[in-house]
């Protein structure tokens, strides 16, 4: 059963006790605590955008500021984070170093999985499930983006 945990900086998130008694530090985050408004209101976390106009969207000062209140309360602020153009299939990037790629190099993907120390592993779902993985020790994890396709594709 997943725990319902209340950030000093007033998020949201749930958090796995399998997970955090073997060190992993983690959380499933919701929508309370964030500055998005309207319809993106309130920890809108969806990805930024490039030559976004004025009114167009949630604002990329937004989706930065939720990230930043979502890294302070699950104490990953100086964690690199590490997540792949997610697409809907079974295919699996594996972390093998503490900083993140240009931009233009991130991989298709819809898991991460790292046995490196310090990654910060990032699988975004709206509809789909999100699954966390970690070895008994905690030293080896995987985030999966496990939409239907994907499922059936054998990406978990």
């Amino acid at each position: 059963m997943l725990e319902l945990i209340t950030h000093d900086n007033g998020l949201k998130t749930l958090r796995s006790p399998l997970l955090a008694a073997a060190g992993v530090r983690h959380g499933f985050s919701t929508r309370v605590g964030g500055v998005s408004r309207g319809e993106y209101a309130s920890l809108n976390l969806g990805s930024l955008r490039k030559n976004a106009r004025p009114g167009e969207g949630d604002a990329n000062t937004a989706v930065s500021e939720n990230f930043r209140r979502l890294r302070a309360a699950l104490r990953l602020e100086r964690r690199p984070r590490f997540a792949a153009r997610q697409c809907h299939g079974a295919g699996v990037w594996v972390v093998d170093r503490d900083k993140p790629p240009r931009e233009a190099d991130v991989p298709a993907a819809d898991a991460l999985v790292t046995a490196v120390a310090g990654p910060m592993l990032a699988a975004r779902s709206a509809d789909c499930v999100p699954v966390l993985l970690a070895a008994g020790d905690g030293r080896a994890v995987g985030a999966v983006h496990a939409g239907w396709r994907g499922v059936v594709a054998g990406v978990v």
